[in-house]
């Protein structure tokens, strides 16, 4: 089976924070075994990226450090095989696909794709560190719903104008820096324009 392609870049060698979701806890909720993800190439908490990524990934990243946050990024390369997998086991247990994975477009695919989390960032004698997550929407409260652009848009409540405005200040710097959202429009999830021919691995 194939592995992580030889091209790509560790993100946590370039000094991100990044944890694998679906090798922790995302991949343990559904299932995935160990000895499937270090069979394509999967065996521990690092995320690769293609190289393209990685100007437009650091421009988004000081725009947001500027502004007073920073990034924890959750999710990059996910590999045709590992989508295949997440999605046989989710049909098997009758859980929802399509709406939570492309198996048609897999972006993450190409490596040009990736899931974030986002941070309050801070500076302290000339040292640099992530510290508190900042939520950019309330799951328990609302629903899965809420992760989609435009949930929180026209509420007048303290919480919903907070989201929008927490969410503005995310996105906005990584359509700054070139990315795009998804073609679901989740407030988490970014990638590279015009990935429809790019090669997925």
């Amino acid at each position: 089976m194939k592995s992580i392609p030889k091209h790509f870049v560790s993100l946590q060698k370039l000094g991100y924070k990044c944890i694998n979701y679906y090798f922790g806890k995302g991949g343990q909720e559904i299932g995935l075994s160990k000895e499937f993800l270090h069979s394509i190439g999967i065996t521990n908490d690092t995320l690769w990226a293609h190289p393209d990524i990685l100007k437009r990934l650091r421009t988004a990243q000081q725009i947001l450090n500027r502004a007073g946050y920073d990034f924890a990024i959750k999710d990059a390369f996910r590999p045709v095989a590992l989508v295949e997998e997440i999605c046989r086991l989710r049909k098997e247990q009758g859980k929802e696909v399509e709406k939570l994975i492309s198996q048609e477009k897999m972006p993450h695919a190409t490596g040009m794709a990736i899931d974030v989390t986002l941070y309050e960032f801070f500076e302290d004698e000339n040292e640099f560190y992530i510290d508190e997550e900042v939520y950019t929407r309330d799951n328990k409260k609302d629903g899965d719903d809420c992760s989609y652009v435009g949930f929180y848009e026209g509420k007048t409540d303290a919480d919903s104008i907070n989201f929008q405005n927490i969410q503005k200040i995310l996105i906005g710097a990584f359509h700054r820096a070139g990315f795009v959202l998804g073609n679901r429009r989740e407030v988490w999830h970014f990638e590279m324009p015009n990935l429809s021919n790019a090669p997925r691995y």
